[in-house]
């Protein structure tokens, strides 16, 4: 009885079973928008943060009017979760949502939760604040767990004198220090630091390590960032001369919270021969020397066929074995 708009669905999990053994059951499907069968807007692009147990706020994208309130344009929606209650009702967290014109959209959402803060940064051709038709970098910001949220906000000042449209954002985070990174057209990745769990960010800067000699970037996209505190590790999805012109899975790191970056490095070993496209990176840790990234292709690598499958790479912390540098990361073989 949802109707034939998309609609959000979740499901929990407990790693707690019945004498200390994991209990990987996930729980039946639940509608997360409580307007599901009420609401005409599609609803997609959905992220999670957690705070303390229990506490997780969604945020996603929609064109869902709520009664002619936000219009048809596309805004940034949230609800909250705090256990055992259920996911409040859906509302818009950007403040623009109810004066914003119908082409003015707000898309791509992020969430990230640090020393009491919710941060959510998304992209918008938001032009009230004079910066143009072009997509920006917007933010606001919760210290009271979601039930509220601060103004939007631009997330760097000098996206009112530049035109270049800036894609998706996404953010690492080490206790109040936090990182933003997104792609700009077709060959930049751009990244903004926060040290005051997301209430302030610096201007951005280019994530631009070194190329080799004989190096050209065609295309640089979809970028994902995590850190351990100490290395902040970016992957993103490029073609260059030097690859085979298809797409490969890219990577920088920083020891130094973005002043400065290593020399690029591939995630796939098989970078320089494959033929096909790898998107979408998401790279992780566990704080704890551990770090895998993922990413999907149509790669036939050993015989996975032409069908789109997810890949991945895991390693640790290398010092000083043979690669560029001391302190970089070492990674496995490409595995589907």
């Amino acid at each position: 009885g949802a109707g034939s708009d998309l609609d959000l669905f979740y499901s929990t999990m407990s790693l707690k079973g019945s004498g200390g053994a994991p209990n990987f059951k996930a729980s039946a499907p639940a509608f997360l928008n409580s307007n599901a069968a009420t609401d005409s807007g599609d609803d997609h692009n959905v992220r999670i943060a957690c705070a303390t147990p229990g506490n997780y706020v969604a945020v996603w994208e929609s064109n869902e009017d709520l009664g002619g309130t936000a219009g048809v344009d596309d805004d940034i929606f949230y609800s909250v979760r705090k256990s055992p209650s259920d996911w409040t009702a859906p509302a818009t967290l950007n403040s623009s949502a109810t004066t914003d014109s119908a082409v003015e959209d707000d898309l791509a959402p992020e969430i990230a939760y640090s020393n009491g803060n919710f941060v959510c940064l998304w992209r918008s051709n938001w032009d009230a604040a004079d910066f143009g038709s072009d997509f920006d970098i917007f933010f606001a910001w919760s210290d009271d767990l979601g039930d509220s949220w601060n103004p939007i906000h631009a997330l760097c000042g000098s996206f009112e004198t530049e035109s270049k449209n800036d894609q998706r954002p996404r953010i690492a985070v080490y206790f109040d220090e936090m990182m933003a990174v997104w792609s700009i057209g077709e060959d930049e990745i751009r990244a903004a630091k926060s040290t005051d769990s997301g209430v302030s960010w610096t201007d951005y800067f280019l994530v631009e390590p070194p190329l080799k000699s004989g190096d050209r970037t065609l295309v640089r996209r979809t970028p994902s960032i995590a850190t351990d505190g100490d290395q902040w590790v970016v992957a993103w999805s490029e073609s260059n001369n030097t690859s085979g012109g298809d797409r490969d899975i890219q990577s920088s790191t920083s020891s130094d919270f973005g002043s400065s970056w290593r020399d690029l490095r591939y995630f796939a070993d098989n970078a320089a021969t494959d033929l096909e496209d790898d998107l979408s990176p998401v790279v992780v840790t566990d704080g704890d020397g551990e770090w895998m990234t993922l990413w999907f292709s149509t790669e036939d690598l050993d015989g996975a066929g032409i069908d789109s499958d997810i890949f991945l790479v895991w390693g640790g912390q290398i010092f000083a074995n043979g690669f560029e540098s001391a302190n970089t990361l070492g990674w496995s073989s490409t595995a589907p």
